[in-house]
Order: C-alpha cells, then structure tokens, then sequence
C-alpha cells in the first residue's frame, strides 16, 4: 500500500511518498504557497466540510483516480465506511470492524466528520440524532458516510459543493482565500 505525508512547515511542505517496504521511495519539498496551484479535484475537496488540506491530499492521493469506482457503495465500502458482511447457507451477517478497503480514507474521512460536527451546528444536530439510536462511534461513522458520499459526488460530477448536507443547506461555510495566512496583514 503506497501513502502520502505532508509535514507543514512554516515555509514549506514535505511530501513523502512511502511503499509498502517502508523505506522513503520519494520526497518532495514545496513551498507553502505552492500547494495553492493543486489540482482543480483537491481544490474543489476544500470547500466540503471538516475537509482541510492535508485530508484533501491524503484522499487524492489514496483514491488514484475516482474513475476507479463505478459506483458510490464501491467507493464507500472502498473507504472502509461500510460493514463488512459474513454470507453463509444464504444468510448474511453484518459483521463491524471489517479490514477490506484503505485504512487511511477511513481515517481522513473520520477526522473530517469530527471536524465537520465541530463548526457545522446542521451536521452536529444529524450527529445527535443518530446517537440517540445508535452508539457513538457508529454515529461518527455515518457522518463520515455522509461525506464521502459528497466527495463521490463532486468528483464524479465535476462541479463544485453545493453547500448542502442532506439536502440541507449549511449555515457555516468556508472562505475563498486560501492558502490562509498565519497572522493578517499589519
């Protein structure tokens, strides 16, 4: 399995690709203000809610192409946001914990729902509805469901994000200038 660093710095961002023997195979050093001229996809990621640079990266960079997957339950389950299924003598069990799929877009798309329900209050009220029923780190979950799902959408479609969560429009949105600078200007 190939994955992708980015250590931020002040200046500048270290992009390493690591292989699946462990030893660096590819390092990369950007300038920060670089990173503004990514691809038009990465760019179109960041507008979507509790996703942020570096998710952005890792989720281009794990996905290699949505082309991949020709429907979103093959990228959902791809992402490891679905229950794994145990079929025998034609009965199905839902089983959790499943280890099929890429366990860095389960952990991207997880802290992208955390942060999503930290600074959207419709995302948060859709969090609290689904732990009454269900416990919490299943609710969690399905909040990062719902994003991937939205990120399936805006790469298949190639449009940007509507601003919609469940055909909800948020109240909270993004601000166009990025990258952001560390302190305004004097």
């Amino acid at each position: 399995m190939w994955y992708t660093g980015i250590d931020q710095h002040r200046e500048f961002c270290v992009l390493t690709t690591y292989g699946p023997d462990g030893p660096r195979v590819k390092q990369a050093r950007v300038p920060s203000t670089a990173l503004a001229l990514a691809p038009y996809f990465v760019q179109r990621l960041l507008w979507i809610p509790g996703l942020g640079k570096v998710n952005a990266f890792t989720i281009y960079t794990e996905i290699d192409g949505i082309a991949r997957f020709p429907s979103a339950g093959q990228f959902l389950s791809y992402s490891r946001l679905v229950p794994g299924a145990d079929n025998s003598g034609g009965r199905t069990r839902h089983r959790s914990g499943s280890k099929a799929g890429n366990r860095y877009l389960k952990l991207a798309f997880s802290h992208a729902g955390i942060r999503a329900v930290q600074y959207n209050p419709e995302i948060r009220a859709f969090l609290k509805a689904k732990a009454r029923r269900k416990p919490i780190r299943i609710a969690r979950t399905l909040v990062a469901l719902e994003l991937a799902r939205i990120v399936y959408a805006v790469l298949t479609k190639q449009e940007d994000f509507n601003g919609k969560f469940k055909n909800q429009p948020l109240s909270h949105r993004k601000h166009a200038t990025w990258p952001r600078r560390a302190s305004p200007p004097a």
